[in-house]
């Protein structure tokens, strides 16, 4: 597919959903978290295998009022599945402790695994710390059409997530510097900073750039605007060969717009100038000149 995307001259964008998972991959390989989902996945095999376990599970989690879910145990390909066993196994923590503690259970059983204060706090620790990784994941798997738009404000979001606090315990430190490492190495080119920051301001959800210096949304704005203006400059080169009438409207020509007007023209697009009688013809030129190049920018992910 890349391969093809260059041969065709098509700008080409990593996807998002695995840059994801490949930095929190990096992040459960962490010792100190390795050796946790180990433990927890010792006890999640072990009460998947034993019917009496799993019997006396769901009769303790009647008796202390939690909901009957089945333990989880992770997936080698899904990062997520790691996360998810680690939250369930907190949830069902206190049924889980008295299940074990049960002779019933115990019996035959010389090396059942069990997990100490440390590890429960860690274990809270990493879940707290692998949240937005989690709900990145989430959002980028729920979306019916995920677009190009979505990387950058996420991505700016997760960094923010991942710089450290005072407060971090070393779980959480370790964590979050091991996402945040990998993450640099994504999407630090120009030109792909280029494609996704046009993407983002080009979708109405994001178009504020809120991610981006005051500088730098100048920028992308300016870029935008000349980007539109040569896609426009195109299309009417092409008109004007099929009718072969010249070109002589201002209202067929997007490159005879004055410099005052092509600032009017920059604000107008993105939703922040006051609208004279002017500036509302000049709006209606620029929505299809945006929509135009919201075609080219906005491809699926």
């Amino acid at each position: 597919m890349i391969a093809a995307a260059e041969f065709g001259k098509f700008p080409h964008v990593k996807c998002f959903a695995h840059t994801l998972n490949l930095a929190s991959q990096r992040a459960l390989k962490v010792a100190t978290l390795s050796r946790l989902l180990g433990r927890v996945r010792r006890i999640s095999t072990f009460f998947h295998r034993s019917t009496t376990a799993n019997h006396y599970l769901k009769e303790k989690q009647k008796c202390l009022g939690l909901k009957n879910h089945k333990l989880i145990t992770d997936v080698a390909t899904r990062w997520n599945s790691a996360y998810d066993m680690v939250e369930r196994f907190l949830e069902q923590q206190p049924a889980i402790c008295a299940t074990l503690l049960s002779p019933e259970v115990r019996k035959g059983q010389s090396d059942l695994c069990t997990l100490n204060e440390t590890d429960v706090s860690n274990a809270e620790d990493a879940v707290s710390a692998l949240k937005p990784m989690k709900d990145a994941t989430t959002l980028m798997s729920e979306e019916s059409n995920p677009t190009v738009s979505l990387i950058a404000p996420i991505n700016a979001q997760l960094f923010q997530d991942m710089t450290g606090t005072i407060g971090d315990s070393p779980m959480i430190h370790a964590i979050k510097n091991a996402i945040k490492t990998d993450l640099l190495k994504r999407y630090n080119s120009e030109a792909e900073k280029k494609i996704l920051h046009t993407a983002s301001a080009l979708d109405p959800r994001f178009k504020g750039l809120p991610f981006l210096t005051v500088e730098e949304r100048l920028e992308v704005y300016r870029g935008v605007t000349e980007e539109a203006a040569s896609l426009e400059n195109e299309r009417t080169l092409r008109r004007t060969e099929v009718t072969e009438a010249p070109e002589h409207s201002f209202g067929h020509s997007f490159s005879n717009v004055t410099n005052r007007k092509r600032k009017l023209l920059l604000l107008s697009s993105f939703g922040s100038v006051n609208y004279s009688t002017n500036g509302k013809k000049l709006n209606q030129l620029a929505q299809p000149r945006m929509r135009g190049l919201s075609e080219t920018s906005l491809s699926l992910v």
